[in-house]
Formats: structure tokens, C-alpha cells, sequence
């Protein structure tokens, strides 16, 4: 009875006409936020009007050296620090500070306060980044810790996430199909849903820098 009533209704479905049938897809889509730029230092400024509206910290240092300053200021003594594999990041070569306290066996989840990514993109419109995992690039490194640092050169930054994506599609997609994860980070998470009180930091790390040189 029940199969008998199911599949009346699906042959009533069947029936009708599809919704929309003359829709045809664009050619091109418009953008959700446009930029008439691709002048990389416009768009970082961008970026970083837009981040600070979520509560990042975006650091413009002149050149490796002063970025490479910019992120031993952070991370002060913390000792619990978790990085990328050196290839894996913009900043080569870094201190046996870092690389011995990368090497070392954490016991617990919350023993990682700081965690050092590089990554994909910087969206100039949204003020986020685009962080992708896999082989060297451990995916706790920039959700478990209380800092999430990112390490990131200037040529990184495109305009629109459409743009980006557009970017992907002519290069075949790789930073997109290769990794087993990829997110966009746009700040500290955030909720108010208790006495609508704003928290940040709720789910991941409380605090998100960004280092760009």
C-alpha cells in the first residue's frame, strides 16, 4: 500500500514540467564582490581592509627577512609549536627553534598553541585565505592550535573567488582535486548565540595572523 502510494506520487512528478526549461546557463557569471584592479599592492590593501573586519591580523613586511622578524615577534617563547613541512612554506630554511619543536612528539590537542601554514590564495574581496592539506601540509595545524600563523608572498593575492577559480579551471584544477581538504579562512571563527555576547575563537584557533612579504 505504502509502495503503491509512493510511486503515485512520483509518476504525478513525472508528469509535470520541469521548472525553468528555457533557462539558459551564462556565458560569463558576475562577480560577487568585483574589483576593476589586478594592481597587487591595491588588492593586499584591500585585503587587509577586509580582514581586519574579521578580526585578523594581516602583517605587510617589506621582504623575507623583516617577515621572517614579524613571525618569531609572534610566537615569542611558545615552545608548542607545530609548522609545515619546510617545502610546504614561503619562508625556507627556518630556525632549529622551529624545527625542533615541529620535530617534537605533542601528547595532547590543546599542547599546540601555535601552528605555522603557508597557503594557496589570498581573496582580496573577502579578506580570506586559501589553505589546502595533504602531504606536509597537516590539516590540525591550522584548526587545533590558539594561533594560526600564515606565511604568504605578495604575487598570492587574485581578486575574486571567481577569479581564482577561473585561475584553477585554466591550470587544470591541481589546487583544487590534488589536496584532501581545502578551506577558506576568513578570521577567528565567531558566535553570539549565548546572551548575544560575541565570542571569538568558538571552534579553531582564537587568533589568525597573516604575514605577507
Amino acid at each position: 500500500m505504502v509502495d503503491d502510494s509512493k510511486n503515485l506520487i512520483l509518476k504525478k512528478l513525472k508528469e509535470k514540467n520541469k521548472p525553468f526549461p528555457e533557462v539558459i546557463k551564462p556565458q560569463k557569471y558576475l562577480e560577487m564582490v568585483p574589483l576593476d584592479t589586478k594592481d597587487t599592492e591595491h588588492l593586499w590593501q584591500q585585503f587587509l581592509t577586509e580582514s581586519q573586519k574579521l578580526s585578523a591580523h594581516v602583517h605587510l613586511c617589506a621582504d623575507h627577512n623583516s617577515a621572517e622578524k614579524k613571525l618569531f615577534e609572534i610566537i615569542a617563547d611558545e615552545k608548542n609549536v607545530y609548522c609545515w613541512n619546510d617545502e610546504n612554506l614561503p619562508l625556507k630554511n627556518l630556525p632549529d627553534t622551529i624545527k625542533r619543536a615541529h620535530d617534537k612528539n605533542i601528547a595532547g590537542d590543546s599542547e599546540i598553541k601555535i601552528g605555522i601554514t603557508g597557503a594557496v590564495a589570498a581573496i582580496a574581496a573577502v579578506g580570506g585565505v586559501v589553505v589546502s592539506s595533504g602531504k606536509g601540509r597537516f590539516r590540525f595545524t591550522s584548526l587545533l592550535p590558539d594561533i594560526h600563523i600564515v606565511l604568504m608572498q605578495k604575487n598570492q593575492i587574485c581578486s575574486t573567488f571567481e577569479n581564482w577559480l577561473n585561475e584553477q579551471r585554466q591550470k587544470g584544477m591541481t589546487d583544487l582535486l590534488t589536496p584532501s581538504n581545502v578551506v577558506l579562512i576568513s578570521g577567528p571563527s565567531r558566535t553570539a548565540d549565548i546572551a548575544m555576547e560575541l565570542i571569538l575563537g568558538m571552534h579553531g584557533p582564537k587568533e589568525l595572523h597573516i604575514i605577507v612579504f
